[in-house]
């Protein structure tokens, strides 16, 4: 089929899962990733069939689809409205997709106008929307805060989100796991405009305690890639074992994620 299904290859096609995924691959897409245009293609095709046959009183679903087609850039705008005029009987998982469909359309003050409904809403103790897909308090608080980084980014409440997401982390992922992805965002989104802003610092890398490279790092760097020469991993006494050391010079703070990854003599 043309949508997504949860479990194998013939499975029906499921309206949310294809929303997520749709959603994902228009974001990819947006930060430069190749993305093939037929597989994000068939999914908005889905996600419009799937609107076409909802409920008339299914405006959770709505929000939900009309969220991952405005970020494809096929927004609906009567679909949009529609729900605007139904917003203080939506749910509160509706109204922060809502509210980031709007910032997606730069209707940045609407935008602001339901987030303030939603900081009126109980987010706790029950079931932010009532579907299942909606249901879930952490994935609503993440949806609440990608919101809120979008349009006001330094109001106390995108800061007291993005907390309460950090304090609500299960191992390296949170529950239920669908919430991981929206968490992740979030929470990428407040630290890039919040922790690091003033960050300015240089950071020498040393491979087997020789130089390798020292990095300028500044609030505005891109990402940097560093190539180790083969000259610096060495395999002593038949060890693959690399000892990989930074020292950094400044103000700021460094995080490292270290895969785990077999060395052999003949890798290049």
């Amino acid at each position: 089929g043309s949508g997504c299904g949860a479990a194998t290859k013939n499975a029906p096609a499921n309206r949310y899962l294809s929303a997520r995924v749709v959603w994902a691959l228009s974001l990819a897409r947006q930060a430069g990733y190749q993305v093939p245009d037929d597989a994000l293609q068939k999914g908005i095709g889905q996600l419009k069939t799937a609107l076409a046959k909802l409920d008339n009183t299914d405006n959770e679903s709505r929000a939900v689809l009309v969220n991952a087609l405005t970020a494809a850039g096929q927004g609906d705008f009567s679909q949009v409205n529609r729900l605007y005029r139904n917003r203080q009987s939506l749910s509160p998982a509706a109204i922060c997709y809502l509210a980031l469909t709007y910032a997606s359309m730069d209707r940045n003050e609407t935008a602001r106008e339901l987030l303030a409904i939603v900081a009126k809403r109980d987010l706790a103790g029950g079931p932010t929307g009532a579907v299942a897909w909606c249901a879930a308090e952490t994935e609503t608080r993440a949806i609440y805060a990608l919101a809120l980084q979008a349009v006001m980014p330094s109001d106390a409440a995108a800061k007291a989100q993005a907390d309460w997401l950090l304090a609500n982390r299960t191992g390296h992922r949170w529950a239920p796991d669908k919430a991981t992805g929206p968490v992740t965002m979030a929470l990428a989104s407040h630290f890039a405009k919040r922790r690091f802003e003033s960050a300015e610092y240089k950071l020498a890398v040393f491979v087997n305690n020789t130089p390798a490279a020292e990095l300028a790092i500044t609030p505005s760097a891109q990402t940097q890639t560093l190539d180790i020469p083969n000259e610096l991993v060495t395999f002593a006494s038949g060890t693959s074992k690399q000892t990989i050391r930074f020292q950094l010079t400044g103000r700021g703070n460094i995080q490292i994620i270290s895969p785990s990854v077999a060395l052999s003599p003949q890798t290049s």
